[in-house]
């Protein structure tokens, strides 16, 4: 009797303390604030320094990764997921495109600066969306996108490190 007791208490308090994780449970998606590149900026191909990368990543209870995704933007019928648009054009030149994601876990908030974007040589100019994908630890995501360029021509773009 005394077992039958301690169990249904025992069921009881795990019910009571499962319910309260359940209230307090994460729903606010992680916060997104791209610093660079901007809105409309012209990266360019073939840079040997890399795409200058730089955000704020902050969560009120977790972060747990972020991607980036680039790719073509000028055919106006596609959706963003996680496939990436693959097409080939004359004389080996293709459509730039770019995939990566990171571990950020461990942290609510986060800086993050790099260069490891490369644009090779052979990239076709034009216009790309620059999409950044943050999750969190429960899940939530956010999602960033900015229309950037793409040229041959060398731009001069300061930014301090």
């Amino acid at each position: 009797m005394k077992n039958n007791i301690f169990n249904l208490c025992f069921l009881s308090l795990t019910i009571v303390f499962t319910a309260c994780d359940n209230n307090n449970a994460d729903l606010n998606p992680p916060v997104i604030t791209l610093n660079d590149p901007a809105e409309g900026e012209i990266l360019t191909i073939g840079d040997e320094h890399g795409v200058h990368f730089d955000m704020d990543l902050e969560d009120d209870v977790m972060l747990s990764s972020y991607k980036i995704d680039i790719h073509w933007g000028e055919d106006h019928e596609h959706h963003h997921s996680s496939s990436l648009l693959r097409s080939l054009t004359e004389e080996g030149t293709e459509h730039f495109k770019f995939q990566e994601s990171w571990d950020v876990s461990q942290t609510r908030k986060i800086h993050v600066h790099h260069h490891q974007i490369m644009i090779p040589r052979n990239a076709i100019p034009g216009k790309y969306h620059f999409l950044v994908y943050c999750l969190d630890a429960a899940g939530n995501e956010s999602m960033l996108a900015r229309n950037v360029f793409l040229s041959n021509d060398e731009h001069e773009h300061e930014h301090e490190h």
